[in-house]
């Protein structure tokens, strides 16, 4: 299946889907229908794009954002190494999504992320992420800029 990734750029970057869990963003990018998919995953993987899900931990993300929230870090899930299909894909060109929430509140894109450091010997997996639409999302999202207010500078 193809992502529709257009509507997480525009209408969604910086703000949360219009409903609960997992299953609202994926029916947004298969355009209104809700595709097949492992909600249990930190990835969605799609042929032209992976999501990564993070929950954000209470009010404090300190240990999950760094450089004034420009980069991030994403763990893979227990079963993830080095060669992985999904880590291996991280590391390509394809389009990253990266989508957080906080405990009991809606998914929200922080818009594409690229891979620039990791620890891929690491149990989980550890890999930095760069959020490419930093400059959007530190200038209009609301939702951005409280995250930003619990991050260590």
């Amino acid at each position: 299946m193809t992502a529709n990734i257009h509507p997480f750029l525009t209408t969604y970057l910086g703000t949360c889907v219009p409903d609960f869990g997992k299953a609202s963003v994926m029916q947004i990018a298969n355009n209104g229908l809700l595709p097949r998919f492992n909600k249990y995953s930190g990835v969605a993987e799609w042929n032209n794009a992976l999501f990564l899900w993070v929950n954000l931990d209470g009010h404090t993300y300190t240990n999950t954002f760094t450089h004034h929230a420009q980069h991030m870090m994403w763990y893979g899930g227990s079963k993830m190494h080095k060669d992985s299909r999904v880590i291996i894909r991280l590391r390509t060109e394809v389009d990253k999504l990266l989508f957080v929430r906080r405990e009991g509140e809606h998914y929200c894109c922080l818009g594409r992320v690229d891979a620039v450091a990791g620890d891929y010997d690491a149990h989980p997996i550890a890999i930095k992420l760069h959020l490419r639409d930093y400059e959007a999302l530190a200038k209009t999202s609301g939702y951005f800029q409280e995250i930003l207010r619990h991050v260590r500078k």
